[in-house]
């Protein structure tokens, strides 16, 4: 009885038309237009160039077709669409052997989105003969009694000379210099390519057609004899001509592969790729014996023991895409008793125009008291450091001035250093502007042992083998530092340093003579003095000059109870070179007015700085002097005016 009302079934389900139904519900299979080629047995003959269409229903439903591939046309295109903007079937299909079981390509992916469905895809096939297209619904877990799907193919010749045998490494052509010419013809194609390189040599590697080639997104690997992935590179879309150009470090000499593709599975038969591949010597002489690429090979710039002076230079090259240089240099006695500054500069001259460079200060995150530093074995383990800074960047002061709110940890400099703690991201500055390459920063030392200099283009990509650049390391002292609070990446609220412990740290008295220096960039230097006249008004003045003319520009302002009562001289129109400052004075009580009033409670801040809080100037070579004195008791007849208003 089962089998003659499973029969009964099948006839009304071959007899339904597309007009029988409107139900498209997973239960339903009623609507279903003819459905005979569901296997390899009953698959409908197609010839190339020939449209057929089909409808996927009921729920995982599935249409067969042979096809033949003549000789000398390995390449075979399927293109499988629909015609309506919304169906519940996301097309597919597969393309198998003669067997009508073994897949010859992996499935296509199904069209992204829910519009007009086109799967066009080539494919190269092994052998000519008999083949099969099974078409179905995307995980057959949907029908569609409505909208047909439409099924063609065609068959060509490979144009790349170099198929079928250069498919693998066994077949490589080798680059000798001459440009190899080649297309990537169906899903999945990979052009081996191969070349010897002697040790520390760079690769030259220049890929690039005359038109574009749309569904096409052209892309090389170099791999090395082990098949390792060395570099890799690829257009975002062929829609526009393609125009790679690139120069490549290799890891040591021997025998390496460029292997051609396309980022996804597409394909171009019309439009030829060219590939250029040439070596020459590392001119970068600290990459040699060994790269320093990396902390541990970082090139040795020098000790220096805190208490004098001392430079570092070197020449070299950042000659190819990503490349890092690495430099370190030994400290000792830098600390309390011994503040000092470094000061970095890196120049390519007039040249170096594809390079945006960055300086890296980088120091390992070491026990220091209580504090236990953060141990590493690798990069992964130092995206953060063990400082816990409950969300405000003010705790991270020295640490990369930057908390990750929510892990509540300081940023690391992700990596680890072969002292096995995790690297600090003391600062990092990058050239933002066009133009030949330099950069340039001078940032206070802490007390560690070792400083890292990493020198890099800013995303990774510029590069010049023809233009070297000039590093230059200064190390000097800073005796007054720190007298501020460290933010190297903005001006911090002064407030920061309104407490007592600051205030007792950086007290001066009246009469007292001070000298310093802007040494670093955002450099702010702070003093702090008591109430003149407590409980009374009384008239001050300051006396300041400079050692030198300078291009800081140096300003004062005074603070007391949160209030700006003071601030001198007013900044120029243009920045150009300071001049030298020789014995001028604020508050003489005669030309201008400065004043203790008896309501301040104090105490008094004064700050210098260059150019208003902060400027991105400094000078270690040019010092500034400044005494404050009380001119008077109660208040010079200039203060009683307005905006003063001395004695109110």
């Amino acid at each position: 009885m089962k089998t003659t009302v499973h029969a009964l079934l099948g006839l009304l389900l071959l007899g339904c038309g597309p007009g029988d139904s409107d139900d498209d519900s997973p239960s339903s299979s009623r609507g279903c237009p003819g459905n005979a080629n569901v296997e390899p047995a009953s698959a409908l003959e197609l010839a190339a160039g020939a449209v057929t269409q089909g409808f996927i229903c009921p729920i995982g439903n599935q249409h067969w077709f042979r096809i033949q591939v003549p000789p000398g046309q390995p390449v075979l295109t399927v293109e499988l669409r629909n015609d309506t903007p919304l169906s519940p079937v996301k097309l597919s299909y597969t393309l198998r052997a003669a067997d009508g079981m073994t897949p010859v390509d992996q499935p296509p992916p199904p069209a992204s989105g829910s519009g007009k469905q086109i799967l066009h895809y080539a494919h190269c096939v092994p052998q000519p003969g008999t083949y099969y297209l099974q078409v179905q619904s995307f995980g057959n877990d949907a029908q569609d009694t409505r909208n047909p799907f439409t099924l063609s193919y065609r068959t060509a010749a490979d144009p790349d000379p170099g198929e079928p045998h250069n498919n693998d490494p066994a077949g490589a052509i080798a680059l000798g210099g001459a440009e190899q010419r080649g297309y990537i013809a169906c899903k999945g194609d990979r052009d081996f390519y191969k070349i010897t390189l002697g040790d520390g040599a760079l690769l030259d590697i220049s890929l690039s057609t005359a038109a574009p080639t749309p569904g096409l997104n052209l892309k090389y690997m170099v791999l090395d004899a082990q098949m390792g992935l060395v570099a890799e590179e690829a257009v975002q879309t062929g829609m526009m001509a393609t125009a790679l150009r690139t120069v490549r470090p290799t890891r040591e000499a021997g025998t390496y592969f460029v292997v051609i593709s396309d980022l996804g599975a597409g394909s171009n038969l019309q439009v030829p790729y060219v590939l250029r591949a040439a070596t020459f010597a590392e001119p970068d002489v600290n990459e040699r014996p060994t790269r320093n690429d990396s902390p541990e090979a970082a090139t040795l710039l020098g000790s220096w023991t805190c208490g004098g002076g001392a430079s570092f230079g070197r020449m070299a090259y950042l000659a190819s895409r990503a490349d890092n240089d690495w430099y370190r240099i030994n400290l000792t006695g830098v600390g309390p008793a011994c503040q000092a500054v470094i000061d970095v500069s890196v120049s390519w001259g007039t040249g170096g125009q594809a390079v945006r460079p960055q300086v890296s200060l980088i120091y390992p995150d070491a026990a220091v008291g209580m504090y236990p530093g953060t141990a590493c074995v690798k990069d992964e383990d130092c995206r953060f450091l063990r400082q816990d800074c409950a969300g405000d960047d003010n705790r991270c002061e020295y640490l990369g001035n930057q908390c990750d709110r929510q892990a509540r940890k300081c940023t690391g400099a992700a990596v680890c250093l072969p002292e096995k703690f995790c690297g600090v991201l003391q600062f990092a500055k990058q050239q933002t502007t066009a133009g030949p390459a330099s950069v340039r920063t001078a940032q206070p030392l802490v007390g560690a042992a070792t400083y890292y200099l990493r020198i890099r283009d800013f995303e990774s990509k510029g590069y010049d083998p023809t233009t070297p650049y000039a590093l230059a390391v200064r190390l000097s002292t800073d005796d007054r530092e720190p007298n501020n609070f460290y933010s190297p990446y903005q001006v911090p609220d002064n407030s920061l340093v309104r407490n007592a412990s600051f205030a007792m740290r950086n007290k001066i008295m009246l009469g007292e003579t001070v000298t310093s220096r802007i040494g670093y960039e955002r450099d702010q230097d702070f003093y702090v003095f008591d109430h003149p006249c407590p409980g009374a008004d009384c008239t001050l003045s300051v006396t300041y000059s400079t050692s030198q003319p300078s291009r800081v520009y140096h300003t004062y302002q005074v603070e007391v109870d949160g209030r700006l009562v003071a601030g001198w001289p007013a900044p120029p129109a243009v920045r150009g070179t300071a001049p030298q400052v020789t014995n001028e004075v604020f508050g003489d009580g005669v030309h201008t007015c400065f004043y203790a009033s008896r309501h301040n409670r104090g105490p008094f801040f004064l700050w210098v700085s260059d150019l208003l809080r902060g400027g991105p100037l400094w000078d270690q070579d040019t010092t500034y002097t400044f005494t404050i004195r009380k001119v008077q008791d109660g208040c010079s007849d200039l203060c009683r005016k307005a905006p003063y208003n001395c004695g109110q």
